[in-house]
């Protein structure tokens, strides 16, 4: 399965996917390289979330909890953008 997505970055969610040892370039492997994505049940939000589950170039093993569709809130109203937005991610602790 191939990710198409563009991920939208800023340095919220760059900073908390770093404070769990992993770097934006890994969650951008993990999403290119093969991999599983499982939707996660409500929460609240106004967009639904996702758990990736991937591998890095380097072999490493990472969970990914993204959000999808990106919403933008303007002075004029929300914007929907085709885009995935991390929200964190961290080793994956399951060892197969």
């Amino acid at each position: 399965m191939k990710f198409e997505l563009p991920l939208d970055w800023d340095e919220s969610n760059t900073w908390h996917s770093g404070g769990h040892g992993i770097t934006r370039t890994e969650v951008e492997q993990a999403a290119r390289n093969d991999h599983e994505i499982f939707r996660l049940p409500g929460g609240g939000h106004d967009e639904d979330r996702y758990l990736l589950r991937g591998t890095t170039d380097g072999g490493r093993r990472i969970i990914v909890i993204f959000a999808y569709p990106v919403f933008v809130r303007h002075d004029w109203g929300v914007q929907e953008l085709d885009m995935a937005r991390p929200i964190t991610a961290y080793d994956n602790p399951r060892k197969e």
